[in-house]
């Protein structure tokens, strides 16, 4: 399994809970930058994919996974991205988006060719 981006092996407990217990989880990212933050959102909500998390219990020098977690956006979140990207045009990869008024620095090998 690959590392996590993020960790933090000080988790809190403030309350004592069992495994028979339905148990929620919330994120939330903490970023200024509502453009980013949208972002993210929209990588989230357009390729299907989701962040997890994993809670862990130290056993000597195992790490046994006491709960993990996928995280989703609301649906209602989901459905505005979705909704957001299908009235814009796709976006291509053919490099056709060429601003013919920029300066363009052609280096020796590239001019002698």
């Amino acid at each position: 399994m690959p590392r996590p981006q993020f960790k933090n092996s000080k988790i809190r407990i403030v309350s004592s809970m069992s495994d028979s217990e339905q148990i929620g989880a919330s994120f939330w990212f903490n970023i200024d930058d509502q453009e980013l933050q949208t972002q993210l959102e929209k990588y989230y909500a357009l390729s299907g994919k989701n962040p997890s998390m994993q809670f862990q219990r130290k056993v000597g020098d195992q790490y046994i996974t006491t709960a993990s977690a996928n995280l989703f956006l609301p649906d209602e979140r989901i459905a505005e991205l979705k909704a957001d990207a299908s009235t814009k045009a796709p976006a291509t990869n053919d490099e056709t988006d060429f601003d013919f008024n920029d300066e363009v620095e052609i280096d020796e090998f590239t001019r002698n060719k």
